[in-house]
């Protein structure tokens, strides 16, 4: 089975061939591993310089499947991330009528489930991720436009309009219009990758591309942007 070392990660694939197949796409499936469907007589170097070239993408999808195998997803049931690190997620039932709440202690995050206890597993894990998805996103608001608003002051810019948002694959988006969207599971991440992607929308204010000007304006912000964004391509999967 080919592999491909991507960083610290083994990116391993089964190669497909199926006859009629005109392009060549990749499948990450959680039981299989990582799936190259292509034509009959495509080149094993062509399939080869296509997993290089979707190795970011793959990566994310596997440590994501990793994650959840493991018990450790985002919303796992019993834990949480937040900042980088696990901590004990607990569901506290309480009356009805109560106020739903979500709170942050020194051992975890409790969830207050008003009538918990009239509710079977699936509605009560729904109601419980509901919520704490809610209170993640206040969280987010808290915490990323302070950083948008410092970044963009180091950049001689006024303070760009920020939106929090339900994103499942990417991290963050710069609009031509000049506002910034961002994932709220940016709180999930360890705060210096957090500050690498608030940083990185922010240059893309200034220049909408990936160019050298682009990362110049990142090496005056954050002179060891290069080590974050390294960090955020091997080990960001686990958050989505």
């Amino acid at each position: 089975m080919p592999v491909y070392q991507y960083g610290q990660h083994s990116i391993s694939y089964r190669v497909e061939r199926l006859s009629g197949r005109r392009g060549l796409t990749l499948l990450v499936d959680p039981r299989e591993g990582v799936i190259a469907r292509a034509p009959l007589r495509m080149a094993e170097a062509d399939i080869a310089s296509f997993v290089r070239r979707k190795a970011q993408w793959l990566l994310r999808h596997m440590l994501r499947f990793e994650a959840q195998a493991q018990g450790e997803g985002a919303l796992a049931p019993g834990r949480a991330w937040l900042a980088g690190e696990q901590v004990k997620l607990s569901v506290i039932a309480a009356p009805e009528g109560s106020r739903a709440d979500v709170s942050l202690w020194l051992d975890g995050i409790s969830i207050t489930l008003p009538g918990a206890d009239a509710l079977d597993e699936a509605a009560r894990d729904a109601a419980s991720r509901e919520l704490l998805e809610r209170w993640y996103m206040r969280r987010a608001a808290r915490e990323l436009r302070p950083l948008v608003a410092r970044y963009c002051e180091a950049l001689g810019l006024p303070t760009a309009l920020t939106h929090i948002r339900r994103q499942s694959a990417r991290w963050g988006s710069c609009s031509s219009d000049k506002s910034i969207r961002l994932n709220w599971r940016l709180v999930l991440v360890p705060p210096a990758l957090m500050e690498y992607v608030c940083a990185h929308e922010c240059c893309h204010l200034i220049e909408m591309n990936h160019g050298p000007r682009f990362w110049a304006l990142m090496a005056r912000v954050m002179p060891d942007y290069a080590q974050r964004r390294a960090e955020l391509r091997q080990s960001g999967g686990r958050y989505l």
